[in-house]
Formats: structure tokens, C-alpha cells, sequence
């Protein structure tokens, strides 16, 4: 480089022709230079290192002290890397504990950061899920309100329809609800009402029997006369005077419903007292005094009609084979409710008040009452039995369906526990008889065996031996 020649520069009007031949000489006496530098390196590098392996020749103690200093520097450095490889041994194991809990940890950081995210994310949505709470509840209120509309809506129509049903009841239905006064159950109340208010009525406690009365009314009866002592059986006689009364209510009751507006009937039915009723019902020009008895002469009449039309009238309808027996039903149920009942204003219904008076007056012919507050108590409850009774017996009986039936024990009759209230053990049951009924028993299909007692009889009984002497003795005289 240092034999190179410099480039000829021209002036800037003068461009100088290019030598090839001088540029190769050029770059050839370059690359010989560069060869010799290389040489005299080499050679100087040879020649120091044969110069130390000299001084090593001719000096060998001291290398090899050098040698073994060397050594035991290594050897210090070899068992400080060993120790340091158990150091590091250690750590490494440490580290690679350490790296099982990081990554347990990381991943239990993984998955709290999936749960924040998780929250987070639910975090965002809450006070979209308030709002669509709160509309929830409002269309939730919404909703109650017109549930609650329904619901008034459907017990005011099941009001209405309750009040439909009892009026007219389903076309081929005869049963009736449990809350209808004309059902079964409250028929069974009622007739237990009816037996309570008669054992009151006819009780002989606290009175005077008139015997010879007393007497009559029990060999009308074909019951004991026989004495206990010197006194009458208190309790037979009062047997005998229930069944007596409740005899004479329904043979009247029964007369009464025959009567269709007979003048001269309701002549004789005129008393004092209710002279103003009977001109009361004449007021209108009609005599509303037989308004029961018309009532079901029509109702027969029509029941008449209908059943000529079911046979000579062809149809595809079941409610005509229905409808004798709703309507026997419905006219039946408003006898029952109606049946001689009359304003208070105007008094009691003359036929009523006839039979009130005849009643108080049949029980006063076999006992005598001492207490005037207990003779009117007694007076007062007669109302009220009478019209029990003529509701019960010759109304409510024949709204049910099947028409319900009662029967009379006869005197002497074998004791059915079944069918009969007696308190007594079943040892003792074939050493009694009946004596005599109080009470009938009331029933569907007496006397089959579909039977169905409502209420029990309710009888007196006496020994089985001393009621065939009686009849011996009554079969003799």
C-alpha cells in the first residue's frame, strides 16, 4: 500500500484515459506486500514460542513449582466448583420446589382470575339484572292484580252460580251442596233438633199426671198400664205423647194440603184470634189460606202432565225423564222453607193457629204444669215443633231422592240396634222388646236390603215376659 502510486487527477476539463495494465501491477505488488507481512509474522511468533519452550528447558524447577501451584490453584478451584455444585445442587432442588408452589400458585392465581373475571363480567350485569328485577316485580304485581281480579271474579260468579244452583239446580242433577239446607246432613241436624225439642216438650218432670188420661193414651197405643208402685211409667208416657203429637201434626198437615180453597173449611177454622188473618187473606179478592195445598195440586197435576208427555210425545232429551223429580224437589224445598209461614204483623197462619191451640190443649189432658213460667216456656216451643215437624215430615222428606221414608214400630217389636236407639248390652237385647216408638225411623228403602237409615228410631222398651203377659191379658179381656 505504501508503493502505491497516486491517482493522476485531472483537471476538470480533462478526463485521463484508464490504464488497465498499471491497475494489475498495481493490486499484484499489494498482495505481495501483504504475503510478506503475513511471513514475518508467523516467523516471529515461532520463534518466541520455541524461545520459551527453551526457558523451559533450561529452567524446569521453577516451571514445575509454577506447574504445581497451578495445580493446587486448580484444585482449590475444582473443589470450590464442587462446592458450589453442591450449593447450587441444593438450590436447584429448592428452586425446583419453589417452581411446583409457584406453579400451583400461578395456577390458583389462573383460576382467582378467571373467578374475578367471572365476577366481574356478573359485576357489569348487575344493575342490568336490578332493573330487570324491578320490571319483574312490576309485571309481577301486574299479574297478582289481575290473578286477584280473576279470583274475585270467579267467587262472585261462584256466589251467583251457588245461588242459581240452590234455586234451580243442574237439570239432571238431584244431589244437593253441602251447604244446602235441604242436603242430607242438615236434614240429620234438624231432625235431631226436632227430637230435643219434643223429649222437652213432653216432659213429665216437675208436673202432675193426670192417670186416668193417661191411661186412655196408653191403651190407645196398646202400652202397659201396669204400675210400678202406685204411679204410671213417667217415661212411657212420654214416649206415647211424642208419637201422639207428631201423629196428630201430620194427619192435620196432610187435611190441610187436601183442602183447595174449601169455603166451609176455612169457616170452621175461624177463631177469635185469627179471624183478622183470614180477612187479611181475603183482601185481594183470593183466598190465600190454601195457597200450600193448591201449590202441590198443581204441582201433582203438572208432574200428571209431564209424565203423559214423556210417553206420547217423541224427543231425544233426557232432562224430561228429570224434570218430575226437580220439580217435585224444587216445590218440596219451598213448602219446606215457606210452607204456612206468614209476616209477623199479621199473626200466625190460621191453620197454624188452630193446630197450636189443639196441640197445647191435648198434652194439658194428661199432665198439669205448676209453674206458670215453665207453662209458657212449654207453650211457647209448640210453634216451633209444629212447623218442625210439618217441614220435616211432609216437605224436606220428599225433596230427597229417593223419597225418604218413616216407620212406626209396632208394640212388641224385637229390638234391631241397627235401626233402633237402645242402650243396652247385646246380652241383654233378646230378653226386651219395644214397648212403645217416640220417634220413627227415617230412611230410604225401608224394609229392603238397600236400606239407608238417616236417623235411628227412637223407642221405650220392656221386659220380653212381662209384654206377653200383656198380651195375653189384653188378648183375654
Amino acid at each position: 500500500m505504501s508503493n502505491s502510486q497516486p491517482m493522476e487527477i485531472c483537471s476538470k476539463d480533462e478526463v485521463a484515459p484508464f490504464d488497465h495494465k498499471k491497475a494489475n501491477d498495481r493490486i499484484i505488488n499489494q498482495s505481495q506486500q501483504l504475503q510478506k507481512e503475513h511471513h514475518f509474522q508467523q516467523i516471529e511468533q515461532i520463534t518466541n514460542q520455541q524461545h520459551q519452550q527453551f526457558e523451559q528447558i533450561i529452567n524446569p524447577p521453577q516451571q514445575i513449582q509454577k506447574n504445581e501451584q497451578q495445580i493446587q490453584q486448580n484444585e482449590q478451584i475444582l473443589k470450590q466448583i464442587k462446592e458450589n455444585e453442591q450449593i447450587l445442587s441444593k438450590q436447584l432442588k429448592e428452586f425446583n420446589k419453589n417452581e411446583q408452589v409457584l406453579k400451583h400458585q400461578y395456577q390458583q392465581i389462573q383460576k382467582n382470575e378467571q373467578t374475578i373475571k367471572q365476577q366481574y363480567a356478573l359485576g357489569q350485569n348487575i344493575e342490568q339484572l336490578h332493573n330487570e328485577k324491578e320490571q319483574l316485580k312490576a309485571d309481577l304485581k301486574l299479574k297478582d292484580q289481575k290473578i286477584q281480579n280473576l279470583v274475585d271474579a270467579h267467587t262472585s260468579l261462584k256466589d251467583e252460580a251457588a245461588k242459581y244452583q240452590l234455586a234451580l239446580g243442574e237439570a239432571t242433577n238431584f244431589r244437593f251442596g253441602d251447604h244446602d239446607p235441604n242436603n242430607v246432613g242438615q236434614l240429620i241436624n234438624d231432625i235431631n233438633g226436632l227430637k230435643q225439642n219434643l223429649e222437652s216438650f213432653c216432659s213429665l218432670k216437675r208436673t202432675d199426671v193426670n192417670e186416668e188420661e193417661a191411661k186412655k193414651l196408653l191403651n190407645r197405643y196398646g202400652c202397659s198400664t201396669e204400675t210400678t208402685g202406685k204411679k204410671l211409667n213417667k217415661t212411657l208416657i212420654e214416649g206415647v205423647l211424642q208419637q201422639h203429637i207428631i201423629k196428630t201434626v201430620i194427619q192435620e198437615a196432610n187435611e190441610q194440603l187436601k183442602t183447595e180453597g174449601n169455603q166451609e173449611t176455612n169457616e170452621q177454622l175461624k177463631t177469635e184470634g185469627n179471624q183478622r188473618v183470614n180477612e187479611q187473606f181475603k183482601s185481594e179478592g183470593k183466598d190465600m189460606q190454601y195457597l200450600e195445598a193448591n201449590l202441590v195440586s198443581t204441582m201433582n197435576k203438572f208432574l200428571e202432565y209431564m209424565d203423559d208427555f214423556s210417553k206420547y210425545r217423541v224427543g231425544a232429551d233426557e232432562v224430561i225423564y228429570a224434570a218430575p223429580t226437580k220439580i217435585r224437589q224444587l216445590v218440596y224445598a219451598i213448602l219446606s222453607n215457606r210452607g204456612f209461614a206468614i209476616p209477623d204483623k199479621e199473626g200466625e197462619h190460621p191453620f197454624i193457629a188452630q193446630l197450636r191451640g189443639k196441640i197445647v190443649e191435648e198434652a194439658n189432658r194428661y199432665r198439669t204444669i205448676k209453674k206458670p213460667e215453665r207453662k209458657n216456656e212449654i207453650e211457647l216451643m209448640v210453634i216451633g215443633i209444629i212447623q218442625q215437624i210439618i217441614s220435616i215430615f211432609c216437605f224436606r222428606l220428599k225433596v230427597q231422592e229417593p223419597v225418604v221414608e218413616y216407620k212406626w214400630y209396632e208394640k212388641s217389636s224385637k229390638i234391631e240396634p241397627e235401626f233402633m236407639e237402645v242402650s243396652c248390652d247385646e246380652n241383654e237385647l233378646d230378653k226386651i222388646i219395644v214397648d212403645i216408638c217416640s220417634f220413627p225411623l227415617i230412611g230410604t228403602n225401608i224394609g229392603d236390603k238397600k236400606c239407608k237409615v238417616i236417623t235411628q228410631a227412637s223407642v221405650v222398651v220392656t221386659n220380653r215376659e212381662m209384654g206377653y203377659i200383656e198380651s195375653m191379658a189384653s188378648y183375654i179381656f
